[in-house]
């Protein structure tokens, strides 16, 4: 799934460092004090959390807390997620991994280039 080793060789060539991904301002951490990241890949991830709909209505969820990326769809195993988040411990993480996903879930979409340089 190409989609998925985009995300994956990004974050491989990052040195598996969540933050260089994350936008320099925006993110909150569990207290709801702002939190900075470096942001050197350029990246920009912004924690815009998700859009839910539920009851009839349109409701914006962990807005300043979390950003989720969709990335391929592949119905034997579902939607690719990339979940970046700042966890509890003080710490940058993030939760990846095939999922099958709610109609009702609305996530970003970030495109990823990926260079043969065979």
């Amino acid at each position: 799934m190409p989609g998925i080793r985009a995300y994956e060789d990004l974050v491989k060539a990052l040195g598996n460092d969540y933050g260089k991904l994350k936008s320099e301002t925006g993110w909150k951490d569990d207290k709801g004090n702002d939190v900075s990241f470096s942001n050197e890949s350029g990246f920009s991830a912004l924690p815009v959390g998700y859009l839910y709909y539920y009851r009839d209505k349109y409701e914006l969820r962990f807005d300043g807390v979390i950003a989720l990326f969709m990335s391929t769809d592949n119905k034997a195993y579902g939607i690719y997620v990339i979940n970046f988040y700042y966890d509890e411990d003080g710490t940058s993480h993030s939760n990846n991994g095939s999922r099958y996903v709610s109609d009702a879930l609305y996530l970003s979409v970030r495109c990823i280039m990926i260079e043969n340089n065979d």
